[in-house]
């Protein structure tokens, strides 16, 4: 990961903590927002790991995302991805659409650098069939006033008709992984999977790099695993 880390923003020493004291709550969860049929996360939204994330999206900085992009993707792999070749084939990435004025307004879409770092490291291809409506921002909302409605998400142009054919050609569409960095309420990402259902998409998995306390009810699978915890240590090293 050296590569992602620079001389602004987080610190190497930073990112690594950042990893390292949020391995523990990383895993395959209980819930999962509607819709969706399993939600695996790297963490759970608290300090270190919640600050990496403020960071990232208020500083325009991509580096936290793009490391935690390859960090949730190996935590996907671990829990949800057999067989792998398999995946790769049927499978496609997709990150929770932002507004382009607020991509302008931050510098960064921040779903977008997650989603592209996580397709890379589980080699499953990324598409961008979804949109959003302009509406105020989520930060700082309580729950009933974050939720999203369905209408809040466009399906791009031609993407239903390409689908359409792909499905007369082959017998099926694409399942889909939907990527986006906090999971608080559910909304966002039950809207997009409701959308995605309605142009045929009949499997969709969940990816956050963070949920929220109040929504975590506890893990299916856990990544304290020995493997996983050795990719870590390795990657830390790495960067430190």
């Amino acid at each position: 990961m050296l590569e992602l880390l620079g001389t602004v923003g987080p610190t190497t020493e930073e990112i690594a903590a950042s990893i390292r004291d949020a391995a523990p709550s990383a895993g395959l969860c209980v819930r999962s927002p509607a819709g969706v049929d399993s939600l695996v996360t790297s963490g759970v939204y608290r300090d270190p790991l919640a600050t990496l994330i403020r960071q990232g999206k208020y500083d325009a900085d991509d580096r936290p995302f793009r490391a935690l992009g390859r960090w949730l993707g190996v935590e996907f792999q671990a829990s949800c991805m057999t067989p792998s070749r398999w995946f790769r084939s049927h499978w496609r990435v997709l990150a929770v659409p932002q507004h382009p004025v607020r991509r302008f307004h931050r510098g960064i879409d921040h779903s977008f650098e997650l989603a592209r770092a996580f397709a890379r490291e589980t080699g499953i291809p990324m598409v961008h069939w979804l949109r959003r409506r302009w509406g105020p921002t989520q930060v700082g909302r309580d729950g009933a006033s974050r939720r999203l409605k369905r209408t809040d998400i466009r399906v791009r142009k031609g993407i239903a008709r390409t689908l359409e054919r792909n499905r007369s050609r082959s017998g099926g569409v694409p399942g889909v992984v939907l990527v986006d960095d906090v999971v608080t309420t559910g909304s966002t990402m039950a809207a997009c999977a409701g959308i995605l259902r309605e142009i045929g998409v009949s499997a969709i998995h969940g990816a956050a790099a963070s949920v929220s306390e109040d929504w975590c009810d506890g893990f299916i699978h856990q990544s304290s695993t020995r493997p996983l915890q050795e990719w870590l240590e390795n990657e830390i090293a790495g960067i430190a």
